[in-house]
């Protein structure tokens, strides 16, 4: 703490090293554990921590946004790691509001489905079109569904059952 020397900081305790050093003001340590975190972001560790950064203000804006460029960079192998179908909500919400991602709006839109499935398992709840609307809430309206395809839109969101006619319309047009 004194020295601005640090030893064994790894993964298994940095994010409690950070905090530690948030509560008690020591602004080098904090830029120690920022540095060590951002240097070993990866697709599989990304979504971990972001939702870790959440927890935090302003000391953990750089972490969060490094997470969120591997986010942009690497988005349709993130989103089909094992740590996405396990995120929060808020962090899908997070995901489905950026216009930077790069990967096409229907495989972020099966991602989200393929989300809502495992939120209704961790749920005890069977993962029928309304529990899965349910699950995903208000972040189902975050999917960008005028830039799918006639095709893809009745392809997945309207075959699914997520999506309700009117919704599920093109144009006016029901599917």
């Amino acid at each position: 703490m004194y020295t601005d020397e640090v030893y064994d900081l790894n993964a298994d305790n940095v994010f409690d090293t950070m905090h530690c050093a948030d509560k008690y003001d020591l602004a080098c340590l904090v830029r120690i554990c920022v540095e060590k975190i951002v240097s070993v972001l990866d697709v599989e560790n990304c979504l971990a921590v972001l939702e870790q950064v959440a927890q935090w203000q302003g000391t953990t804006d750089p972490v969060r946004e490094a997470c969120l460029h591997v986010l942009d960079e690497k988005t349709e192998e993130v989103l089909r790691s094992e740590h996405f179908i396990s995120i929060s909500q808020d962090t899908l919400r997070t995901i489905l509001q950026r216009d930077t991602l790069s990967a096409g709006e229907n495989d972020i839109y099966l991602a989200a489905e393929r989300w809502a499935v495992e939120a209704c398992k961790r749920n005890n709840m069977e993962p029928s079109a309304a529990n899965r609307r349910q699950m995903l809430g208000d972040a189902l309206f975050l999917v960008r569904f005028p830039l799918l395809t006639a095709a893809q839109l009745a392809d997945a969101p309207a075959a699914s059952g997520l999506l309700t006619e009117a919704e599920s319309s093109c144009s006016g047009v029901p599917l």
